[in-house]
């Protein structure tokens, strides 16, 4: 005499990181080909989803919910397929249970478990929602994708362009362009993983969050106005609107739409418009941004792996990252206009005094001779550009010195310097 058996689970057993639409599926048969469809109880966390010979209860009565005739093995069976119409809760450990006999009252009684996958649980931003502080459900593998900020891909051209890694649970991400927009949603990509190494599936990615709502003059859909210095007097006239802080001035011109923001929270007011103190302040700057701390330099010869790194500065204005675009070999790697990474580039864009310091990290290796040459094109926050590019030829020896391999970005005194 043979007992059922059941094969051909789906997920199988202990998985991890599955999908909150999976479907769930096995095959159940025995020797004598007398398996009695009449029989069957299956349970999915402990709730009852089917029994025979043919009905499916809510919410595991899906489309694709079916239970069919098939030979395994050489001897007649039952292929089962259960899909919940609610879908799984995120990182809950689900025990799937089938009770069945055959004809001669000889059963089985199989239960195996399965473990839905990590989501994003939180996206709390900073008071000028500069920073989003993004937390998931489950600890995540600190790897190297987890701190870049390609990683994380966000709808309407909002992007970060740097990431730092808070606790085992929360990323902060530097963004630009949030605003304009009512919603915004954020993909985590695959290569960023929990601790069973799962990306997040399809079904708990694509968190949805919406900036911050003001009635301020200038709030998040009409051209946000927001500043990262210490803000201690505010002027504006029919162009400009400027910032004074402890180390400079801000100018924002307001009919090209550059701008910090002006923050207004339940009618506390952090920063507004000032009166007019008898006339237009007259600026004027003409020095265009320019490159420095780069790295590899030009005409050098440089490792296959390098990171490119540069700074770009200006002498008396701050330099905008939304109008910061990178080229590598004519492929646009940055462009900080709209979306930021393009084409498998990722690296870190961080703002300092009157400059940014930038990382490029190629999608892969370049090839020995290879000749590398990287454009940069930057304003300053009236206009004036720079357009510069230069060359560097690529060696077949790796990088060997700590820092800035592929692995994970490390300690350095970049950017650090005087201008």
């Amino acid at each position: 005499m043979a007992y059922p058996e059941i094969q051909n689970k789906s997920p199988i057993e202990n998985a991890t990181g599955v999908d909150g639409y999976a479907l769930i599926s096995f095959d159940a048969y025995d020797s004598g080909s007398n398996i009695n469809p009449n029989s069957f109880q299956i349970y999915v966390g402990g709730t009852l989803a089917f029994t025979g010979p043919s009905t499916f209860h809510a919410p595991f009565n899906g489309a694709h919910s079916a239970i069919t005739e098939v030979t395994i093995s050489g001897t007649d069976g039952y292929h089962v397929v259960i899909e919940s119409t609610a879908g799984y809760t995120s990182n809950t450990l689900y025990a799937v249970r089938v009770v069945v006999e055959d004809y001669s009252h000889l059963g089985i009684d199989d239960t195996w478990r399965i473990r839905t996958g990590n989501r994003v649980l939180s996206i709390v931003p900073s008071l000028y929602e500069v920073v989003l502080d993004v937390t998931f459900e489950q600890p995540f593998a600190i790897t190297s994708a987890t701190g870049e900020p390609a990683s994380y891909v966000f709808t309407n051209g909002m992007y970060a362009r740097k990431a730092e890694i808070l606790t085992m649970n929360t990323v902060r991400l530097w963004v630009e362009l949030f605003h304009t927009h009512r919603e915004f949603s954020l993909t985590v990509s695959p290569s960023v993983v929990d601790d069973y190494g799962n990306g997040i599936p399809t079904s708990y990615n694509g968190f949805v969050f919406s900036p911050f709502s003001s009635t301020a003059d200038l709030a998040n859909f009409n051209g946000r106005v927001r500043t990262w210095r210490d803000s201690h007097l505010v002027y504006a006239d029919a162009n400009s609107v400027y910032l004074g802080g402890t180390k400079g001035i801000d100018v924002f011109n307001k009919h090209e739409g550059r701008w910090a923001q002006i923050y207004n929270e339940n009618k506390q007011t952090h920063s507004l418009f000032v009166a007019n103190f008898g006339g237009v302040y007259n600026f004027a700057e003409t020095g265009i941004p320019y490159l420095f701390n780069v790295s590899p330099t030009d005409g050098s010869i440089a490792p296959y792996n390098a990171i490119i790194l540069f700074s770009v500065g200006d002498l008396r204005l701050a330099i905008e990252p939304t109008a910061l675009r990178v080229y590598v070999n004519n492929i646009l790697a940055f462009d900080g206009s709209y979306g930021g990474w393009h084409n498998g580039f990722s690296g870190f864009v961080d703002v300092q005094y009157k400059h940014l310091d930038v990382a490029i990290k190629p999608a892969t290796p370049y090839h020995a001779k290879q000749f590398v040459t990287v454009r940069v094109v930057a304003e300053d926050l009236i206009g004036n550009t720079l357009d510069t590019h230069y060359t560097y030829r690529v060696t077949s020896a790796p990088i060997i010195s700590n820092g800035w391999g592929y692995s994970y970005w490390g300690a350095t005194n970049f950017g650090t310097g005087t201008i």
